[in-house]
């Protein structure tokens, strides 16, 4: 008996679980979330983007989130957690990013100026770019 505890527990530790971050996130509750708490105002800060309060569902009852401060990403735009409802149910979505549709990067276009004789290559260097700003972002951005 004590040897097929064992190997439970050793399998259980060696065999790969899903992470949390890896899994999608649902939250559906019959309960309509409460008016939004309005927070003082604490100024700005640099390369910061000031994600606003919200009211999460513990099982039991709302549970207020306080505001929470999110790195900024270049070209891309925070969608801040939000109750959606659906049918007679009210669902969470958490705060994502979304590429920013009118995201122009003004140094191709500077770098494309000061070289005109040879041809800018917009398309691989903004691919390479957000390349590497996905790899030095942390944590992760919420995939679509």
């Amino acid at each position: 008996m004590n040897r097929l505890v064992t190997l439970m527990a050793l399998a259980m530790l060696v065999l790969p679980t899903p992470s949390l971050a890896a899994s999608k996130f649902s939250l559906d509750t019959d309960l309509p979330p409460p008016e939004p708490i309005s927070e003082l105002d604490i100024g700005e800060r640099p390369n910061f983007i000031l994600s606003p309060g919200y009211w999460m569902w513990n099982g039991k009852n709302h549970v207020w989130q306080h505001s929470r401060w999110v790195e900024k990403r270049e070209g891309y735009v925070w969608v801040p957690d939000q109750w959606q409802q659906r049918g007679n149910k009210w669902h969470l979505a958490p705060g994502h990013w979304v590429e920013d549709e009118d995201y122009e990067d003004t140094d191709i276009e500077t770098v494309a100026q000061e070289c005109p004789k040879k041809k800018p290559m917009k398309k691989a260097y903004k691919k390479r770019v957000r390349k590497l700003d996905e790899r030095a972002s942390w944590p992760s951005p919420v995939r679509r």
